[in-house]
């Protein structure tokens, strides 16, 4: 096996790790954002709170920053 060869295989596995370690912290971010009380790993079900209207998250006042024109 000749060194290009070599290098080749090293990035590829490398790359394959790299995103399989990226989806296991995407799906892991998701699931820690979530709303859900427990998670089960394998079939991915969630006992979720749902949020009544009368909660805070609803009722916060919406601010837009005012918009500058400058021309």
């Amino acid at each position: 096996m000749n060194g290009t060869l070599a290098n080749f295989i090293i990035m590829m596995v490398g790359g394959g790790a790299g995103a399989v370690v990226a989806i296991i912290g995407g799906i892991s971010t998701c699931m820690m954002k979530s709303r859900c009380r427990h998670i089960t790993s394998p079939c991915l079900s969630c006992d979720r709170d749902v949020i009544d209207e009368e909660n805070s998250v609803y009722n916060q006042p919406v601010t837009q920053t005012p918009f500058i024109n400058r021309v």
